[in-house]
């Protein structure tokens, strides 16, 4: 007897014995149902799921495998054209087998590129000329699918520039014309999948107005040795307060009103970064704007210390870091933390214009050590509600 995929061995039938099943599965496969897969396993591990190791390394190896030299995915194997949907759907994946697969090898490690080279090169394809807003098109059929895929490439990697676009900014304004006089998204002829296309272009719509718990400022170098970090204080924040936060990171080159979707710039590294004076100059006006600049030495280096008390010396000239009080709101304002590092600040007398962290909290964040660690994650939370206010989070 046939089964789908694979043939029936009969065996004996009886005495307890199940029938024998032998499967040599050749399944034809294409990476969108890998993509929704990945998903859902995804979703489940989020909320306490147990996933093998080997799973996510597999999954790793078959987007790293089937990926084109241009940095893009086709539908199938032996594909030779990529796809805007398929090039997000590998993407997306592979960010997400790094969440799982790299911070336990990082350990305290700096130094290094944050991603591998397959999924550089799918980020680098992104931010290559118009790619990333290039929705509705010629290979688009489906918009709220096409969507949904850059939304969750946004989602993981916190980039809210991909080259010159503001693609959520630019895709919303576009998309929100679209709109059909019932309500509806889609093409015409597509009937009643106007259906699916509307409640992906909604899910696309919705997620970028969560408020942003901290901006990390992207610069040349070592700007992310803890690529996790700041996204898992966001979603140790969002699952306590109660309301879903987000991430986001923006380079340096970008104008200092564009880090401002957050009350909090996150500057981190162990080595000085390589700035000019017109981005101290942004970084100046940004902090006399109202924002608060949070800098943080990863792996405790001193080198960075000294880097973070010149950058306080040129945002208040004559002026450097002093050590913030035991009795400060920043250790008591949401959570009264018992154990946690000694932080230094940058006071106008009114407000903390910096604070500098010369412990390396961040490697808790990107080891997701919330429980033997939670005083670092409440500490994060701390700042973020001290730069924003309680009472009311400013979506973005």
């Amino acid at each position: 007897m046939s089964v789908p995929g694979g043939t029936f061995s009969g065996g004996p039938v009886g005495d307890n014995q199940a029938p024998k099943l032998q499967l040599t599965f050749q399944f034809p496969w294409d990476n969108s149902n890998s993509q929704y897969g990945l998903l859902g396993v995804w979703a489940g591990a989020e909320v306490g799921m147990e996933v093998p190791d080997q799973y996510w390394v597999e999954v790793e190896h078959h987007w790293l495998s089937g990926e084109l030299r241009t940095g893009e995915w086709a539908y199938k194997a032996h594909e030779n054209q990529g796809y805007f949907a398929m090039t997000c759907a590998g993407v997306a994946s592979l960010l997400v087998t790094h969440d799982y697969l790299d911070p336990p090898m990082l350990k305290g490690q700096v130094g290094r590129p944050p991603y591998n080279d397959g999924l550089a090169a799918g980020l680098a394809w992104l931010e290559q000329g118009d790619n990333s807003v290039s929705i509705p098109g010629p290979n688009t059929h489906y918009l709220g699918y096409d969507l949904f895929g850059i939304e969750r490439i946004g989602l993981a990697s916190g980039y809210k520039f991909f080259g010159s676009h503001d693609w959520y900014r630019e895709l919303a304004g576009r998309i929100v014309p679209m709109q059909w006089s019932n309500g509806a998204w889609g093409h015409e002829d597509h009937g009643v999948d106007a259906l699916v296309d509307t409640a992906y272009t909604l899910l696309f719509l919705s997620r970028g107005r969560h408020p942003v718990t901290m901006t990390q400022l992207k610069f040349d170098k070592y700007w992310d040795n803890r690529p996790r970090d700041a996204a898992n204080l966001a979603r140790f924040a969002g699952r306590e307060l109660e309301r879903p936060l987000n991430w986001q990171v923006v380079g340096i080159e970008h104008e200092w009103q564009d880090w401002f979707d957050s009350p909090v710039l996150y500057v981190a590294s162990h080595e000085p970064p390589q700035l000019k004076e017109a981005d101290y100059g942004k970084l100046r006006s940004f902090v006399l704007a109202g924002g608060l600049i949070f800098t943080h030495a990863d792996a405790g280096s001193a080198q960075f210390d000294k880097w973070a008390d010149d950058l306080a010396g040129r945002i208040m000239p004559g002026r450097h870091l002093g050590p913030v009080p035991a009795n400060d709101p920043l250790y008591s304002l949401q959570y009264k933390i018992r154990s946690h590092p000694s932080l230094l600040g940058l006071s106008n007398g009114v407000r903390w214009l910096m604070v500098h962290c010369p412990s390396d909290v961040a490697l808790s964040w990107q080891q997701r050590s919330d429980k033997t660690r939670r005083g670092d994650f409440e500490l994060g939370t701390n700042i973020f509600l001290y730069a924003s206010g309680k009472p009311d989070l400013r979506n973005r």
